[in-house]
């Protein structure tokens, strides 16, 4: 023991002349530096630092694109994007990755941002170039013999599909995925399938079926602390259970749902900070990221062509089919159509998100379940404010735009199970189950402030503000009426000057100090 004390101390003495004989880092070490560090902080959250650290590394790369240091930078700086939910800066660089890996002939490296950047589009609803991309790296992984990845893709593929609420489709790739993690002895991503297998029964009303699926699925989740998946199986296994008339069972489930949310809810509003941070980190890669969205285009016009050609060639081989193959593509096609008008008979034109028939279906449902379980529901009803003035000023498209941006701020803000559609010209309503008249109104005040960051180019010197109204369903006997009380807040608060959360029952204190809007 002395002998080895002895040596680190002689170490530890010449470590300052070894340092200083040392030669400088070159600019690709120093890069790699960064990322190791930039990784390490978004282990913690610490997004807003990850962000500055990987904006130097970039910056320190710039002049050797094609260095491993590069692409090591711009996958850490795509994963942090999406992370945060900046999923169109993800899929720049994710498509950038692609196009080096793609000159480069690394297929392996190919199939992976293929794969990632699917997931970028498909967060953004962008289906159509999210399966093209999809489909191409699930042929390079079944090419390269790597069963992992195609089991990975094939998931991906079914959950792109079940988004566009196609769960005849998405039910054959789960099976295909879940065959081969269960043959690699991957047990967790194998019970992630099964998950996704429960939500396509329960979609296509086989409860039964969904409950075997979720409750095989729920140890293995349980045993690896996967919180988010377990909180879907949980609610599944309520709507499965009250589906089958299980209602003992259904609040059980809907118990430890809400406890779970609960816990989630908490970490969303500590990192939604951080989050709001990176934003503003990211607005001086705007020009470059316009550079990235040019080229993309430009490659998706040219994979249009050849898309084009084969699809020509795939007509001529439908000509010689038989009959029977004739009345089978007829009935796809025909529920194909059907699936796609009720989505447009649900959707908003506009910002995509629900119409207002559809909410309101859908806020009735979550009212009868919370009146029947004695849970608590809120409702927050916004409207953009000064909305008139916009248009007059800027012109409709502007006005759309706004529109559009809000629809996005909420979409990433909210939690999955929160409903939220657009009921009138600049109005929107949200329903949050399991929230409390406190944890709706530090909802709705986290959102006004959401909001208050968006820039939208065109409209200068001018701050986009929303005012919000808040109600719970204790205080109304009705979904109808407690969307009236959430409209008396949201008057309120525009009585109030604008720019404020409103909450039924409570006086705005705009009011409270004799503000007029």
């Amino acid at each position: 023991m002395l002998r080895h004390a002895l040596c680190l101390s002689l170490l530890w003495w010449l470590a300052p002349a070894q340092a200083q004989d040392a030669a400088p880092a070159t600019p690709e070490q120093q890069a790699e530096a960064l990322v190791r560090e930039a990784d390490s902080l978004v282990t913690r959250t610490l997004y807003a630092q990850a962000a500055q650290l990987l904006s130097q590394a970039y910056d320190l790369t710039a002049a050797t694109p094609d260095s491993p240091q590069a692409r090591s930078v711009l996958n850490s700086l795509a994963n942090l994007h999406y992370s945060t939910g900046q999923f169109a800066l993800a899929q720049n660089y994710y498509q950038e990755l692609a196009t080096l890996d793609e000159a480069g002939g690394d297929l392996p490296a190919l199939s992976v941002s293929l794969y990632n950047l699917g997931h970028a589009e498909a967060s953004q609803q962008d289906f159509s170039d999210a399966t093209r991309h999809f489909s191409r790296s699930l042929e390079l992984s079944l090419q390269l013999d790597d069963q992992s990845g195609a089991a990975y893709t094939l998931k991906a593929m079914a959950v792109n599909l079940q988004a566009q609420q196609q769960p005849f489709s998405a039910l054959p790739l789960l099976d295909q995925s879940l065959a081969l993690f269960e043959q690699l002895g991957e047990s967790l991503q194998a019970a992630v399938v099964k998950r996704h297998l429960g939500d396509v029964e329960l979609d296509l009303e086989h409860p039964a079926a969904a409950v075997a699926y979720y409750e095989a699925a729920l140890p293995a989740l349980i045993d690896n602390d996967y919180s988010e998946a377990i909180l879907k199986v949980y609610r599944g296994l309520s709507l499965a259970n009250e589906a089958l008339g299980e209602l003992k069972r259904a609040l059980v489930f809907q118990r430890a749902y809400t406890d779970l949310l609960q816990l989630e809810l908490n970490q969303q509003n500590q990192e939604s900070t951080q989050r709001l941070q990176v934003e503003l980190q990211t607005r001086r890669y705007a020009d470059a990221n316009e550079r990235l969205q040019a080229l993309g285009q430009r490659q998706r016009q040219e994979l249009a062509v050849k898309e084009q050609l084969l699809h020509m060639q795939q007509l001529v081989l439908l000509l010689g089919g038989t009959l029977l193959v004739l009345a089978l593509a007829m009935l796809w096609h025909a529920r194909h159509n059907a699936r796609h008008m009720h989505r447009l008979a649900n959707t908003d034109a506009l910002t995509s998100l629900r119409n207002r028939r559809s909410v309101m279906a859908a806020a009735q449902r979550e009212w009868e379940r919370a009146q029947r379980f004695g849970r608590p529901l809120c409702c927050l009803v916004f409207d953009v404010d000064h909305f008139k003035d916009i248009n007059d000023t800027y012109g409709h498209g502007s006005g759309d735009t706004v529109l559009k941006a809000i629809a996005r701020v909420l979409q990433t803000s909210l939690r999955p199970s929160d409903l939220i559609g657009r009921i009138g010209g600049e109005e929107f309503l949200v329903v949050a189950t399991e929230t409390s008249q406190a944890q709706g109104k530090a909802l709705a005040e986290r959102l006004r402030q959401a909001v208050s960051l968006i820039v939208i180019p065109g409209i200068r010197n001018r701050q986009l503000t929303v005012s919000i109204g808040v109600a719970t369903r204790e205080g109304a006997a009705s979904l109808e009426q407690l969307i009236h009380q959430a409209d008396q807040a949201l008057y309120e608060a525009k009585a109030g000057g604008r720019n404020q959360v409103g909450v039924h029952g409570e006086v705005p204190r705009g009011l409270l100090f004799g503000t007029t809007g």
